[in-house]
């Protein structure tokens, strides 16, 4: 199994799919892009919360998590934003304040 670290992530206050920020970084896209499981960690941050979620992500929208927190989304049934048992890594998005830092990393099919 491998585990792909995409690079720490500086929040702008907009919403990012994994996908833009493997593309962001000129990183390689995985074929399929989708994944397994995913991680995430604010590194540093401020009050606000950073959050997780779909396209409408924003500051009071999504799964919140803050600078003591990880969040794994591990593998599951298929269903909206899904394929197969994985995560599509462009109906997954991140949020975050201006700066907060984070860091995604991702076990790809």
């Amino acid at each position: 199994m491998t585990l792909i670290s995409i690079p720490d992530f500086a929040g702008d206050n907009k919403a990012h799919s994994i996908l833009d920020l493997l593309r962001d970084a000129g990183m390689v896209i995985p074929a399929p892009p989708t994944a397994k499981a995913l991680i995430f960690r604010e590194i540093s941050g401020g009050a606000t919360s950073s959050r997780i979620g779909d396209l409408n992500v924003k500051a009071t929208q999504g799964i919140p998590f803050s600078s003591t927190d990880s969040v794994l989304l591990p593998s599951v049934a298929v269903g909206d934003g899904l394929t197969g048992a994985g995560w599509e890594l462009s109906k997954v998005f991140i949020w975050a304040a201006n700066g907060d830092t984070l860091s995604v990393s991702f076990v790809p099919f």
